[in-house]
């Protein structure tokens, strides 16, 4: 079933324009000016009273502190608070305890975050060992 977000303030790098947004559920048919919307025969119509549309951030730089630190921050925590701003991939600093420098400590975050099914997540690693700046051997 389409549904049609009338009223609705479109912005994005290129546009900021009241307008109408139609998807099928799961897609973006059309987003633009009412004149130009095309015919639906049937449609579910939701009035947006001139609140903004717009694409979810990307938090380049942020502290889960999973595993280690959970009184400060967890993954879902962190992507529960994330997603209520408006952000939906956010990229988890490496210091945690133990220090993401390992791939085994990287991919348990990235299973963690998948089974939450919140956020993306993109894992910094460490590029030495714990958070020095020598090389691992």
């Amino acid at each position: 079933m389409i549904t049609k977000y009338i009223n609705v303030r479109l912005i994005d790098a290129d546009t900021d324009i009241k307008g109408v947004l139609a998807t099928d559920g799961s897609t973006i048919i059309y987003a633009g000016s009412e004149d130009n919307c095309p015919h639906f025969d049937e449609y579910n119509t939701v009035d947006c009273k001139g609140n903004i549309l717009m694409p979810s951030f990307i938090d380049l730089h942020c502290h889960l502190r999973d595993p280690g630190y959970p009184q400060k921050e967890t993954i879902e925590t962190g992507m529960r608070a994330a997603l209520k701003g408006g952000y939906t991939t956010l990229c988890a600093m490496a210091n945690t305890m133990p220090v993401c420098s390992t791939v085994d400590v990287i991919q348990a975050n990235l299973d963690k975050a998948k089974s939450l099914d919140l956020c993306r997540l993109i894992q910094a690693g460490a590029a030495g060992e714990g958070l020095k700046d020598e090389n691992q051997s």
